[in-house]
């Protein structure tokens, strides 16, 4: 539904989403898009992946760096593919920058394309020692049945195409001198809240 959409000002503070997928899933293209005319569009953004939540460091739980990415300014949906895909369950979409000088920020759609452990484990995707003790576990003694081939995900195409990656390994202080003073953003805070 269109009409319906995430808000957040502009000048807010922290400017995040933390959304819980269904499973762990081995997530490989983010998609995003903006319908609002009269906001500000996302223009650079973070993808993190934690398998638990809330992640707490002091309990060994990181916050693992999909990507950093940028988005273009238009209306459409726009794909992003995540150069190292991790098992995850839970994403955060982190907002540093936007398009635009409206005073609230709007995302309309968020969609996550990949594959889940059981998918990974089913179509034999997964390491070959982890498969391996899964299946040493999952039959005690007894010979295994054939697993059936789990089906094919579809090629994603879209009228944005596939968007800008900046890369995993960008440091938060490289991407914040790459998007320049407009950022107004402290790289402590963006740090801090990263945590």
């Amino acid at each position: 539904d269109r009409d319906k959409y995430f808000a957040n000002p502009c000048n807010a503070p922290r400017k995040w989403v933390t959304i819980e997928l269904s499973d762990e899933n081995r997530i490989t293209t983010f998609a995003m898009a903006n319908y609002e005319y009269y906001s500000s569009s996302v223009k650079n953004f973070m993808l993190l992946g934690s398998t638990q939540y809330p992640c707490i460091a002091d309990r060994g739980c990181m916050w693992q760096s999909l990507g950093s990415f940028v988005a273009e300014n238009h209306q459409t949906m726009q794909y992003f593919s995540i150069p190292y895909p991790q098992l995850i369950r839970y994403l955060k979409v982190l907002f540093v920058t936007f398009y635009g000088k409206e005073p609230y920020c709007t995302v309309s759609t968020i969609r996550v394309h990949g594959s889940s452990f059981l998918d990974e484990f089913q179509s034999g995707g997964l390491d070959p020692d982890v498969r391996s003790e899964l299946s040493s576990l999952n039959s005690a003694g007894e010979e295994d049945d054939e697993t059936p081939e789990a089906p094919k995900p579809e090629p994603l195409a879209g009228p944005g195409g596939v968007a800008e990656v900046v890369g995993p390994e960008t440091a938060l202080s490289t991407l914040l001198q790459s998007i320049g003073p407009s950022a107004e953003r402290d790289p402590a805070d963006l740090r801090e809240e990263l945590r």
